[in-house]
């Protein structure tokens, strides 16, 4: 199963084209808008389902004797199980049937690709008979030589019968030599030579006999070998009496040609438009004998065809039982009882039991009773902006702003009119959002219109760089407290995020944090920025290391 990656809008009633396919997507008209609910469906392919299908089905013999099976299928919709099992009996007879006219579907096109050609040959010496007519003005030539035509005639007939004998094993040598098409061979043509007849019935029951084993075998299968060598060696023996059979056929026109020579010498009074029109004619008795030939032999591979029983007989239809297979609803009833009463009071144990997370304020309140809570800020989801915007109604604003109201009060007896406020965010374990609580916080007093900084205090895990991300590039404190010679305003840079916010980096990841925070030079830096911000926010690192270096101590 994969899921699309993109999202389609569609309408009711219209085709919507999926990667895998095309839908249509209905309205249920007795449906109350009121109890609209998403609907997932899972589209699964061909492959999955047959092979589903496949575990499911069941196969029992009725008796050990017997030659009638049954066939079982358990499916939660039974008219679907009916439809499967109905079809599943009409492919197996339908392919059975298509194995039988093998041959004769192969001799079909061998009869409509030559009926194509002798098609257009006739016509081309029909049109030619025409245009001579018409060109020398012959009317009825018959009635001026009928005496000739009683001595031609018993020749012209073996010449038709030796040349469509000819024109087949000319067809037949070609169809073999090419290398095309099937490996069966067209029989039942009408070649004379029983024993070529033979060989090519001898031939297709061996074709058929390797495709059968090859459906369930490999090419390697030692019987499959032994029948391409068979099969390749009577296929010579086809060529070669084919071969044969045209060189006899060859003989025997050439003699039938030379007496024909002789009762020619008999009508060289004849004029030579004679000549010729006998000459069109006899090509177009050819054409005609072969055509009419080819015709007759596709009637009878046409009934051949049609005429074919189903190789399984239906005894029963498939049915389905009035009750239900499964689950057995008492079995349910009595489990789903059962269980009703012992997971509810399972889960409120467990949860009681393992549950060591801080559920409220009220849990907090009960461990640090001498701690103030400003405020609660909720998860932040993945589908969810992390940055509060200006006029944003979000849960997560709102939260922050009950948070700076919250501190207010806090602040209002230790404000300093003369200098800004210091707020530190720490917390006792890494990832459970300092930087995210500093930064919204900034925000939130920026957009109160106070003049804030947010500062890098985490010297030795910079994260400011998750949401300005030219902080990473950015000299910071940990070179001011290095460089004497640094000046303070050219490491302050604005924040892309808010007019009246800006940003104070981390800088440079020094090997020791914590001696640089107790230098003199550390107060200096707040003394300085406190003059210059209403607000300094500091995102500071874990609360147990902070507390070693950092110098001030206003924890949120």
């Amino acid at each position: 199963m994969r899921r699309l990656s993109a999202e389609i809008k569609a309408k009711y009633g219209k085709p919507v084209d999926l990667d895998f396919g095309t839908v249509v997507l209905n309205r249920n008209p007795e449906a109350v808008p009121e109890y609209y609910f998403p609907v997932t469906v899972v589209f699964s392919s061909v492959d999955n389902v047959s092979a589903a299908y496949r575990q499911k089905m069941q196969l029992n013999l009725t008796d050990k004797n017997s030659s009638l099976i049954e066939l079982n299928l358990q499916d939660p919709v039974k008219e679907k199980a009916q439809d499967i099992l109905d079809q599943l009996i009409l492919e197996y007879n339908r392919q059975a049937i298509e194995d039988k006219n093998l041959v004769a579907r192969n001799t079909a096109e061998f009869i409509e690709d030559r009926l194509d050609i002798i098609t257009r040959e006739l016509d081309s010496v029909e049109t030619g008979k025409e245009q001579f007519k018409e060109t020398n003005r012959l009317t009825d030539i018959q009635a001026e030589s009928q005496m000739f035509i009683e001595n031609v005639s018993d020749y012209n007939k073996q010449q038709q019968e030796v040349a469509t004998q000819l024109e087949l094993s000319n067809a037949m040598i070609e169809y073999i030599t090419s290398g095309t098409g099937s490996d069966l061979l067209p029989a039942n043509l009408g070649i004379s030579e029983t024993g070529v007849n033979s060989l090519i019935s001898e031939y297709n029951n061996l074709v058929l006999e390797r495709d059968r084993i090859l459906s369930g075998s490999t090419e390697r299968n030692p019987v499959v070998v032994r029948l391409n060598n068979s099969i390749d060696q009577i296929k010579e023996n086809v060529l070669a009496s084919l071969r044969r059979m045209k060189s006899n056929l060859l003989i025997a026109k050439e003699d039938l040609d030379q007496q024909a020579a002789i009762i020619g010498g008999r009508i060289a009074t004849v004029p030579g438009k004679e000549k010729q029109f006998r000459g069109i004619e006899r090509q177009q008795n050819i054409k005609e004998a072969l055509y009419l030939f080819l015709l007759q032999k596709r009637e009878e591979t046409s009934l051949s065809l049609a005429v074919t029983a189903p190789k399984a007989k239906i005894v029963d239809s498939a049915y389905s039982l009035n009750e239900p297979v499964s689950p057995k609803s008492k079995i349910i009833l009595l489990a789903a009882l059962i269980l009703g009463f012992i997971i509810p009071f399972l889960i409120i144990y467990l949860k009681n039991l393992f549950n060591n997370k801080v559920e409220s304020q009220k849990d907090m309140q009960a461990v640090a009773k001498i701690i103030p809570i400003v405020g609660e800020i909720p998860k932040v989801s993945k589908k969810e902006e992390e940055i509060i915007s200006k006029n944003d109604r979000s849960v997560i604003s709102e939260a922050f702003r009950i948070l700076h109201t919250n501190l207010q009060y806090l602040l209002v007896n230790s404000t300093n009119t003369d200098s800004g406020n210091v707020l530190f965010v720490t917390s006792s374990v890494k990832g459970e959002g300092k930087t995210f609580v500093a930064f919204n916080l900034a925000l939130t007093l920026a957009n109160a219109g106070k003049k804030v900084l947010i500062m890098g205090a985490d010297l030795r895990n910079p994260q400011l760089q998750r949401y300005e991300s030219d902080a990473r590039n950015n000299k910071g404190i940990s070179d001011y407290l290095v460089n004497k010679e640094i000046v303070l305003e050219s490491l302050i840079k604005e924040s892309s995020l808010h007019s009246n916010l800006n940003l104070l980096a981390s800088g440079s990841i020094p090997p020791n944090p914590s001696e640089l925070w107790r230098q003199n030079r550390a107060d200096e830096l707040f003394a300085n920025l406190r003059s210059e911000y209403d607000y300094i926010v500091v995102d500071t690192a874990l609360s147990d290391a902070g507390n070693r270096y950092l110098p001030y101590q206003q924890v949120c």
